[in-house]
């Protein structure tokens, strides 16, 4: 700044005046409240994603993987069928009646925690209609669902629906068993397969009428054990022995689940020994 005189006035030059700073210059000093209101926004959106990051990973925990049907699960209570909801939603095809199917269709059901039937698995089929008339049957039943120390769970069941004409002429052939109970079923097989399967001569060996004989099946269908419950002809045991393996047994059922099941076959011989 260069000072200059004239005359009793000091005069000072406009271009070493100190320049004032125009309005874009000013620098926006930011308030107290404005800083607050920042802060609490961000706050706001961090709690905002903590928020969503825990209740996804809840849902995440919440959602259990299906158990695989062939897995084994460690529960102390198993799934019940509600076998009236079952026999009022069964229904046999007419069409597969005037065709001549029957036979027995076992299907695996998943039962949610809240006892719903979620999914199921034809394991044995006979014929499609069969097979979809047994599914839907399975599927429209009640259930209660199983449990570990009160913990709810999923569960698989195996199911078997039986179709059968009322109207067959029964072969000589019968169960001679305890009574079914709530819970419990016998073992099943193709009766009719084998009375056409054994063969006349080795039961015509059989010389008393009624030859009983003692069958335990497992829980896989297999069978453990077959032994005379009377007087019986070896070679005739080992005739029924020997059809009975070729058969597709439906093993018998506790609560739901296969077990282990003693039934007593009573045959009658008279429709062998006749000529």
């Amino acid at each position: 700044m260069t000072p200059s005189r004239s005359g009793d006035f000091l005069f000072v030059r406009r271009s070493d005046a100190p320049s004032v700073p125009t309005a874009p210059q000013l620098e926006a000093r930011p308030t107290v409240a404005s800083t607050l209101r920042r802060r609490a926004v961000h706050l706001f959106c961090v709690l905002c994603l903590v928020f969503l990051s825990t209740a996804q990973l809840h849902a995440q925990s919440d959602k259990e993987a299906d158990p695989d049907p062939d897995d084994f699960l460690n529960i102390d209570k198993e799934a019940v069928l509600d076998k009236q909801s079952l026999a009022k939603n069964f229904s046999y095809p007419d069409s597969a009646k005037k065709a001549g199917l029957q036979g027995t269709v076992r299907v695996k059901v998943l039962i949610g925690k809240d006892g719903t039937p979620e999914r199921y698995l034809i394991t044995e089929g006979v014929a499609p209609i069969l097979d979809s008339a047994a599914a839907q049957a399975v599927m429209k039943a009640g259930y209660t669902a199983a449990s570990y120390h009160g913990v709810l769970l999923k569960s698989w069941m195996e199911v078997p629906i039986i179709f059968r004409f009322n109207n067959v002429k029964k072969p000589p052939i019968r169960f001679e068993s305890d009574p079914e109970g709530d819970g419990y079923e016998h073992c099943q097989f193709d009766i009719n397969r084998l009375y056409d399967s054994l063969n006349r001569t080795q039961m015509g060996f059989q010389k008393v009428p009624i030859l009983k004989l003692d069958l335990v099946v497992d829980a896989s269908g297999k069978i453990l054990a077959l032994q005379c419950a009377s007087t019986c002809a070896p070679e005739a045991r080992a005739e029924v022995e020997r059809v009975l393996r070729t058969l597709s047994i439906t093993p018998g059922f506790r609560n739901g689940q296969a077990a282990i099941d003693h039934v007593r076959l009573v045959i009658d011989c008279n429709a062998f020994i006749k000529p």
